[in-house]
């Protein structure tokens, strides 16, 4: 797990300061948020990324692991948002919703499997697939789609230019979208989405304004 302040150490973030915790996709790294980070700096917000070993953990597994290094990671903070791209959304979302930390805000989530993906589906059936990616693989693979929109949650997908617009070549757009208050479509493929600037300005607008507003492509 890696703090992105300087100024994180016991005792030396201001009471009441938000903060952004960024949570990667299965099969990446802290690394990955690194540039989201930055942006999310800029706009005045304090960010920490969590290492979780998302190959070797089930999606329930997973969300206790992040869970557990919350209050450490954001220690000082008195609001905590969470932004997670693909699996990291599907975990963002989930620990939003336990209300597991009185102190978690807005949740942005980035070509997350709200309802599935065909790929991750498809992939599952091989033997191969699930000792190179994990439990998760199958979990995402047969995620039912949430019954209702959730308030403080934000969902942004990906369409390929070259490809079909319904999503990003792992995720449909309508699961992307499933289950969130805010949604909005960006034209990038799936692991590029954290390294879009459209992306990092959307993401922005929401935990300020709890709106996309007219920042970017917004669906109704």
């Amino acid at each position: 797990m890696r703090t992105d302040v300087n100024n994180a150490r016991s005792g030396q973030i201001p009471f009441g300061l938000e903060g952004v915790l960024l949570i990667h996709g299965l099969g990446r790294g802290e690394g990955s948020m690194v540039l989201l980070a930055r942006w999310l700096r800029r706009s005045g917000f304090e960010t920490a990324r969590v290492r979780y070993p998302s190959r070797r953990l089930s999606l329930e597994d997973a969300v206790c692991w992040v869970q557990q290094r919350v209050a450490a990671l954001t220690k000082g903070w008195g609001r905590v948002h969470l932004v997670g791209h693909s699996l990291g959304g599907v975990i963002a979302r989930r620990m939003a919703l336990s209300r597991s930390d009185a102190r978690f805000g807005r949740v942005v989530q980035l070509g997350a499997p709200n309802a599935g993906a065909p790929l991750a589906e498809r992939l599952a059936r091989w033997q191969w697939a699930r000792r190179v990616f994990g439990p998760a693989l199958s979990d995402i693979a047969v995620l039912r789609p949430p019954t209702s929109r959730s308030k403080g949650i934000a969902a942004i997908a990906g369409v390929c230019a070259l490809g079909t617009r319904r999503g990003d070549w792992l995720v449909p757009v309508r699961s992307a979208w499933a289950g969130a208050e805010a949604r909005a479509v960006v034209s990038t493929v799936h692991g590029l989405l954290p390294l879009n600037a459209e992306v990092g300005r959307l993401i922005c607008c929401y935990l300020q304004t709890g709106s996309f507003g007219t920042a970017g492509r917004v669906a109704r």
